[in-house]
């Protein structure tokens, strides 16, 4: 893309990820469902401050998970939320690195 004729890169999402878990503990394993939503996973949040990406963790309340489980479940959402964060911040520098590349000048040679 181009802007007042240079080069500039960026995206834009809104994404939303289902994913399950399976509790382990007391008689039986259960699973446990829920979303993960990002409403702006763009350039602009994925900075130097992990907080600027907006992101929303839900737990299905059908599940009823006690409040050991959801403190977990809680611990689990933050990791994704770091992973997801990085993989924006990889996104962005590979999309600098491969824009750089295409408007550095060719030397000519074979």
């Amino acid at each position: 893309m181009s802007v007042r004729g240079k080069p500039r890169h960026g995206f834009d999402f809104d994404a939303t990820f289902s994913w399950n878990a399976l509790l382990l503990g007391g008689d039986a394993a259960r699973e446990v469902k829920g979303t993960a939503h990002t409403p702006d996973a763009s350039r602009d949040a994925c900075g130097d401050e992990e907080s600027a990406l907006h992101y929303e963790f839900k737990i299905d309340k059908a599940a009823a998970a006690s409040a050991a489980e959801e403190e977990a479940l809680g611990a689990a959402g933050k990791a994704l939320r770091a992973r997801l964060f990085a993989a924006l911040q990889q996104l962005d520098a590979d999309m600098l690195a491969r824009m750089q590349a295409q408007a550095a000048p060719s030397n000519g040679s074979a």
